[in-house]
């Protein structure tokens, strides 16, 4: 936080906020696209077991998703290209937002508001995703509409189909929000030492860095549950199979 420091020079300050805000983006898009690219597979699993949800046939199991999907091996990364655009485009969208908004508001309000605007922002590419990952377990003469351009859905539905499971997006994503930062404040002010106590003992630090790791993966495990039934309604959305195209 910057709130506590004092700068001499005319200026600095607003110098320290543009390489903090580089340095910010620079980290978050490099570990946004490498989680994007390790993860996936599992997102391909993911929206190809939702979008196949029918009452007629059991829903697919992890396993039959990853199985379907890898034939071919490269049908694991399907969506590379929009998943790409989603990660890189994430952390700009949400860091220009908060800042616009710090120091006017509560940083939990603030963070939230981020992350809608970060919702908005990409959804175009999640929807194209979307897409494209769940023809996996769909039969052929359902899927050859998920795989059109930008241009043809926009030129065939109107440039708002790119927005097309919006609003289960946000109800989604901004709870999902303010459920992991809340949780993960009060976890860690309950759980480990001030910052100070540690800053000149290497292992403490360490120490303190893998703790902070654990909580957050439970405050994510956490939040990621609670918000799944709006996930697979995104999805159905997203994925037009009954749609006049």
């Amino acid at each position: 936080s910057l709130s506590g420091r004092t700068f001499a020079v005319p200026g600095a300050h607003a110098m320290q906020n543009r390489e903090e805000f580089t340095a910010l983006l620079s980290a978050g898009t490099s570990s946004a696209v490498a989680l994007s690219v390790l993860g996936l597979p599992l997102d391909v699993a993911r929206h190809a077991a939702q979008a196949a949800i029918s009452k007629k046939s059991p829903t697919p199991t992890l396993r039959e998703a990853l199985r379907a999907a890898a034939v071919p091996k490269s049908g694991l990364f399907r969506g590379l290209w929009p998943a790409l655009c989603c990660s890189s485009l994430s952390p700009l969208a949400f860091l220009l937002s908060y800042e616009v908004q710090r120091g006017s508001t509560q940083v939990l309000q603030a963070a939230m508001v981020a992350k809608a605007v970060q919702v908005a922002v990409v959804q175009p590419f999640d929807f194209l995703r979307v897409c494209r990952q769940a023809v996996v377990l769909l039969p052929e003469k359902q899927t050859t509409h998920l795989l059109r351009s930008p241009w043809e859905v926009a030129s065939t539905e109107g440039l708002r189909s790119m927005w097309r499971g919006f609003i289960p997006t946000l109800l989604r994503d901004v709870p999902a929000a303010g459920c992991f930062w809340s949780s993960y404040m009060s976890l860690s002010a309950a759980l480990l030492n001030e910052p100070f106590e540690e800053e000149f003992d290497k292992k403490a630090m360490q120490q303190r860095a893998l703790s902070c790791a654990g909580i957050s993966s439970v405050c994510a495990a956490a939040a990621a549950l609670l918000t799944q039934p709006m996930d697979v309604v995104k999805t159905r959305m997203q994925v037009p199979r009954f749609w006049r195209t």
